[in-house]
């Protein structure tokens, strides 16, 4: 048996009282996003991909109780009310991929199989979203000097954070894309994952502030960060991910 366990929304399944994680876990994959036309007279469709990443399932089994008679029920009051402490997505990881994280949530039902009272069986599922994110991914890179490299280790586009210091206005170029920055204060905060501008405390939204076609992406390979008037340093937290 496996010696594993999950934590999700910042409690580990052994916290939560699940005694183990019976099997290893599946490695479920997304489908990717796209569109499909069909064109009359035409073989073959025209097929558009998105960078964007459908949710799936990943199943683990578990099972609690201490092996006294009548621990299954209340060992899963636990486990259940653990696997709803989340509403909407949250963090999720495991011990069978230590080098990434994902966003999940949990909706259930939960058939729980009871073994003599004593121990509870169950599949439980959570709904993940497509991408994997490295933790690697989640350290922040300093960037002081205009025109610096940065290199994306995956195959995949990330959306980074990215924290401006300065003041005044300016400009933030991220390979081809270029955004304008009216009002930088003394500092602002682009998250280009969830496409929201905050001021440095996170706080106060700042969307209207800047301008720009798309939110930045650091591309496969190497990007070149540049900035232009009041901006002064840069911290990258690039979001690295897989599927």
């Amino acid at each position: 048996m496996p010696n594993g366990y999950i934590t999700f929304n910042g409690t580990s399944s052994t916290a939560a009282g699940v005694k183990a994680v019976e099997s290893y876990p599946a490695l479920d994959r997304p489908r990717r996003k796209f569109t499909k036309m069909e064109i009359p007279g035409k073989t073959g469709d025209i097929v558009i991909f998105e960078d964007a990443w459908a949710d799936y399932e990943q199943e683990y089994e578990i099972y609690a109780g201490d092996g006294t008679t009548g621990s299954a029920p209340g060992k899963f009051i636990d486990v259940m009310s653990w696997l709803h402490s989340a509403d909407g997505y949250a963090r999720l990881e495991d011990t069978y991929d230590t080098t990434t994280y994902r966003l999940a949530y949990f909706v259930g039902p939960t058939d729980v199989e009871n073994v003599l009272n004593r121990y509870g069986r169950a599949k439980i599922k959570f709904v993940c979203q497509g991408k994997r994110f490295l933790k690697s991914g989640e350290t922040a890179v300093t960037v002081s000097t205009s025109g610096t490299v940065v290199t994306n280790p995956t195959a995949f586009p990330s959306n980074p954070i990215i924290k401006v210091t300065g003041s005044g206005s300016g400009t933030l170029t991220v390979g081809g894309t270029t955004v304008t920055l009216n009002t930088i204060d003394t500092g602002m905060i682009i998250d280009c994952e969830r496409m929201i501008v905050t001021d440095s405390a996170g706080t106060a939204n700042l969307n209207s502030y800047m301008q720009l076609g798309d939110f930045p992406k650091i591309t496969a390979g190497t990007s070149q960060v540049k900035f232009t008037g009041g901006v002064t340093k840069l911290t990258i937290t690039p979001n690295w991910y897989v599927i």
